[in-house]
């Protein structure tokens, strides 16, 4: 009577193993894709497919697919479904025995992980190409010709500056732009202003600190045209413009030291 309980016990593996080859090669799931596309087809492409890709390959081994990774090379499989302590590949990462790749050493330990822990799942791949390929976009929402249009995706160009009703106000192509925006608006630019509140308002403005008076009479002394770019030239060279303007992101930081 026993060996008739016994033949189930014997039974059940055999009708079990089919199962777990064909789960082996059944599509990965959306987890296992997302983890090889972010982490292991990035350490393939980087580390594995100068000697191992499709121009070269030493030991006559590829691993730029799962097939080929499969069939292996001179030295056999380079993996075992589900086995990483007995794949060639995973050994030789860890420089467990004679084979030791990279030969140039070891890969960085949390690499190997990664590695190892694909080929513990499975080694699912989610489509047929090379392991060199770009990652498929995720499946999500189409980008519209409008998010294509928007400006930061735009290739830089020099546009042309606008046309202005005041031509004698604008010293340079930037000002047209900030008088055609004014003049749009039914405003004209306020008077320039005298070399005493020009100083004091970039001083203000820049480091948050007024001018000493030696800075002011300097520059209402200095006549020269570029007098005032030296001006904005030394404050931005200051620590005080970096004090000042570091306030701002530790606040969104919310730095309270």
């Amino acid at each position: 009577m026993r060996r008739i309980f016994f033949a189930p016990l014997l039974i059940a593996p055999c009708l079990l193993w089919p199962r777990a080859a064909a789960a082996s090669d059944a599509a990965p799931v959306a987890t296992q894709a997302e983890f090889f596309e972010a982490k292991v087809r990035p350490i393939l492409a980087a580390r594995c497919l100068d000697c191992h890709g499709a121009e070269k390959q030493d030991g006559k081994l590829r691993l730029d697919s799962r097939s080929a990774l499969l069939a292996g090379g001179d030295s056999g499989p380079a993996i075992v479904l589900g086995h990483p302590e007995l794949s060639r590949l995973v050994q030789s990462l860890r420089h467990d025995g004679a084979l030791k790749m990279p030969p140039a050493g070891r890969l960085p330990e949390d690499e190997i992980a990664v590695l190892t822990k694909w080929v513990g799942q499975g080694a699912p791949w989610p489509d047929s190409g090379s392991a060199s390929s770009p990652p498929r976009r995720a499946a999500g929402r189409a980008i519209s010709e409008a998010d294509r249009g928007f400006w930061s995706f735009r290739p830089v160009r020099d546009p042309a500056p606008p046309p202005v009703h005041d031509t004698s106000w604008p010293r340079s192509a930037i000002d047209r732009f900030i008088l055609s925006e004014l003049e749009s608006h039914g405003l004209r630019p306020v008077p320039a202003a005298d070399r005493r509140t020009l100083i004091r308002r970039a001083t203000f403005d820049l480091v948050g600190l007024p001018p000493s008076p030696e800075e002011v009479e300097a520059f209402v002394a200095d006549a020269s045209p570029d007098a005032f770019a030296r001006v904005v030239d030394r404050l931005l060279a200051s620590p005080h413009y970096g004090e000042r303007w570091a306030r701002h992101w530790l606040d969104i930081a919310r730095y309270g030291e």
